[in-house]
């Protein structure tokens, strides 16, 4: 193969000047597009990558109440069968400090492209895997995939973009993984009553975004802030390190909680109705299409809002749609409850995501939200481990009360803080090699 390599492409160390050869095709070709059309390329190469986060769990949803019939005979069937949807979570929360570190040394774009290879190994093992320990496994290799690509994108975007176009952007972004979700989910719902292995074919997809990734993205030219701005942003501090802690704490509890509906409420509705897994499907798609609505909205509440303060009427809005749920009788009664909830779900990420890229440096931003992304899949992973308790001393309907209730509090908190302590302040983007 080396020997073909060099006879096409000259003499040297054989295919490794496919990739250079590749590499300068598309930095001569990127050169040539207009300033805005690169834009364009560039943002919609990482609204798409950005979704296959939302992939990661989202997809296999509507076939846990199948999975779980399958390997019914497992000791803590019940228990094993939920990890199998958030045992990414987990090793995304393990793996992204040290995708964070890697990416502040290393650069960004080559952890992206391995970090997408892997993904698609791993995401389809359920394919062909018979035990549950296997299945796991793969999951876990699956979840140190997202780990690199959701701090790789959530780096970029500091590193391309800057003031409105940044704010902007982070609401588009979080609007497009909710309706990623959407489309994942429904076709999770429609596949699964085809076979509970089949949904996991989907993560083979992943590979079409290597080539795009490829064209579009370039490896940002990191510098000192000093010189990127003129001012040093806050790497130390109590602001900085106040922002630290709340956005951290809240993106853990956040997503703990909003991983109630993948997680369970396909067993719900199994409680409540005879719907099919298609319909599982449609409910948690419905409730991600309105999570983008809430992402749209985001823009406009910043405008108007501090970070801390977007957080109060993200809570407030999902206590609503969580009370609402509690409260069903029925599919249809579900529906409204899941709305309402996703609305203030999708205000969630945007946030935290806008109020880390302004507060950090450059030099740190990998690990910074790298930390971010730790915080984020540790609440998915425990989702099911802390609300446990909960259902089995009330019921599976019943739990949805009580975080409903006491989500109600959580916006008092966060309005009784003084804006002071949390006051982030804007970076500049860095700048692309000439």
């Amino acid at each position: 193969m080396s020997g073909i390599c060099t006879g096409f492409f000259g003499t040297g160390n054989g295919c490794p000047q496919i990739r250079v050869g590749f590499a300068v095709y598309f930095s001569t070709f990127r050169t040539n597009m207009t300033a805005t059309s690169r834009s364009g390329l560039i943002k919609t190469t990482l609204l798409l990558t950005s979704t296959l986060t939302v992939m990661a769990g989202a997809t296999i949803s509507p076939s846990l109440p199948q999975i779980r019939a399958v390997f019914a005979d497992v000791e803590m069937a019940d228990t094993l069968v939920k990890l199998v949807l958030t045992m990414p979570a987990a090793f995304i929360a393990l793996g992204a400090p040290f995708a964070g570190m890697v990416i502040d040394r290393f650069g960004r774009i080559r952890l992206l492209i391995a970090s997408v290879l892997l993904y698609a190994l791993a995401g389809t093992t359920g394919l062909y895997l018979d035990t549950l320990p296997t299945i796991l496994a793969g999951r876990a290799f699956l979840g140190l995939a997202v780990a690199g690509i959701m701090t790789v994108c959530s780096t970029l975007v500091g590193d391309y973009f800057e003031g409105e176009e940044r704010n902007s952007f982070m609401s588009q972004q979080g609007a497009f993984m909710a309706a990623g979700g959407v489309v994942y989910v429904a076709l999770g719902g429609w596949l699964a009553d085809l076979g509970w292995r089949v949904p996991f074919a989907l993560y083979g997809s992943a590979l079409l975004f290597v080539p795009l990734i490829l064209f579009a993205l370039y490896e940002p030219k990191v510098s000192n802030d000093s010189e990127q701005s003129g001012t040093e942003p806050p790497a130390s501090g109590r602001p900085f390190l106040a922002s630290l802690v709340m956005v951290y704490s809240i993106c853990i509890l956040g997503l703990a909680i909003f991983y109630m509906i993948p997680v369970q409420m396909p067993f719900l509705i199994k409680e409540v109705s005879d719907s099919g897994n298609w319909l599982i499907g449609v409910s948690i798609a419905g409730t991600m299409l309105f999570g983008a609505v809430g992402s749209i909205l985001y823009k406009t509440l910043k405008r108007k809002l501090h970070y801390q303060h977007i957080y109060a009427v993200s809570f407030a809005v999902q206590a609503v749609g969580y009370i609402l749920i509690a409260m069903a009788g029925n599919y249809l009664q579900l529906i409204p409850g899941l709305l309402i909830s996703g609305i203030g779900a999708g205000l969630l990420l945007p946030n935290a995501g806008l109020w880390l890229v302004n507060v950090s440096p450059v030099a740190i931003r990998g690990k910074v939200l790298g930390g971010m992304t730790t915080a984020v899949f540790a609440g998915q992973f425990l989702s099911p481990i802390i609300l446990r308790p909960v259902i089995e001393a009330s019921s599976l309907q019943g739990s949805f009360l009580w975080v409903g209730i006491a989500m109600v509090f959580i916006p008092l908190l966060l309005v009784a803080i003084p804006l002071r302590w949390t006051s982030p302040q804007n970076d500049a983007p860095v700048a692309e090699p000439s």
